[in-house]
């Protein structure tokens, strides 16, 4: 067939075959969402549990981490 004709079959198919595209984006676009979500949750906790647990050495000293004082002041941790 020459371009720009198509068959009448072709013809009735291609608005269902563009809702299916349609469609099937956004149900990607939902998934990659909640995907993110979960991601941005797990990235929240990991780093409270760092703000609260700061990585200590073999000698007990924390390492590359502020410490708070008796004055409740933060000071930079000494490595």
């Amino acid at each position: 067939m020459p371009f720009g004709r198509k068959s009448p079959l072709e013809a009735l198919a291609l608005p269902g075959v563009i809702l299916a595209y349609k469609y099937s984006q956004f149900r990607q676009r939902r998934r990659e969402a909640a995907s993110r979500r979960v991601t941005e949750r797990e990235l929240s906790a990991l780093h409270h549990k760092i703000v609260l647990y700061p990585a200590v050495s073999c000698k007990n000293e924390i390492i590359g981490c502020e410490t708070i004082t008796t004055r409740g002041a933060l000071e930079p941790a000494l490595s």
